[in-house]
């Protein structure tokens, strides 16, 4: 072998070398690179898992408060019917009362409500004629008896309700019909009348 075989070969050993280093570092490198885009794959999936356990668990309370909300929306509705049938009851046990106590019970409207004691009570068609001077004769008698004026008088119109009186005296009138007595009373007993029926 002559000198120039002998660079020859031994540059080409060393370019083999070279190359061989070369390769077996871009391998190692490759693999580093690997590893960590294959670890920021794992943190972002795992971020990714995360955000979505998060989001779910945001979704489900959501749901859940919407669900709550909707049930208490419905108790509510439920109960408040509950207390309008038992108002619509009183009233309907208002309108059956035996004629006895009803004239007693309007007799009362009309002492507790009159201001002056010369009002005019207004009756409704069917309360006009039938109890309507009872009524009156009694409230008259009462207020006179506790040292107030007493003349109170059956008005000449018929009220446009079923049950109950209105006092009128000039461009005041006092309604004590049944359905405004009860929806009157309703503002201070409906919590009592809660109380009451979801005890």
């Amino acid at each position: 072998m002559n000198g120039i075989e002998k660079i020859t070969e031994k540059i080409l050993a060393e370019a083999g070398q070279n190359i061989e280093n070369v390769i077996t570092e871009a391998q190692k490198q490759a693999a580093e690179i690997a590893e960590e885009y294959r670890k920021q794959a794992e943190q972002e999936k795992q971020a990714l898992l995360e955000r979505g356990r998060l989001q779910a668990e945001e979704a489900r309370r959501r749901i859940a408060a919407a669900a709550a909300l909707e049930i208490r929306k419905q108790k509510l509705a439920e109960k408040q019917e509950l207390i309008n049938a038992a108002f619509a009851q009183a009233r309907e046990k208002l309108h059956q009362l035996p004629p006895v106590d009803y004239a007693a019970l309007l007799t009362r409207f009309a002492i507790s409500n009159c201001v002056s004691g010369r009002e005019e009570v207004i009756f409704s068609a069917e309360d006009r004629d039938s109890i309507g001077p009872h009524v009156v004769k009694l409230a008259n008698e009462y207020l006179t008896d506790h040292g107030r004026r007493g003349e109170l008088r059956i008005s000449a119109e018929s009220g446009n309700f079923d049950k109950g009186l209105l006092l009128r005296e000039g461009d005041i009138e006092i309604n004590c019909a049944i359905p405004t007595i009860v929806e009157f009373m309703r503002d201070g007993l409906a919590s009592q009348v809660a109380e009451i029926l979801f005890d």
